[in-house]
């Protein structure tokens, strides 16, 4: 699932209420990227997996041209 934001405050908002709500699910791995932050270490985290990936349309840009981002795989897409 990609979540795109549009700023980075929306992100952690995002991402928050993800983590609380996804609390019985273990397993899910929920990523948030935004701007300001190392982009290796999102390319990192991208690498040992992701469910869902939350950020800004910037970020989720600059990753996927990086291509840490396969967006074949995207089941669902949120705006």
């Amino acid at each position: 699932i990609f979540v795109f934001c549009h700023t980075r405050e929306m992100v952690v908002q995002t991402s928050k209420e993800f983590h609380r709500l996804s609390k019985y699910l273990p397993d899910l791995v929920i990523t948030d990227v935004f701007g300001g932050m190392s982009q290796k270490k999102n390319i990192a985290e991208l690498k040992n997996g992701c469910d869902i990936l939350i950020g800004t349309p910037q970020r989720i840009a600059d990753l996927f041209n990086a291509k840490a981002i396969n967006v074949r795989e995207v089941k669902y897409f949120v705006v």
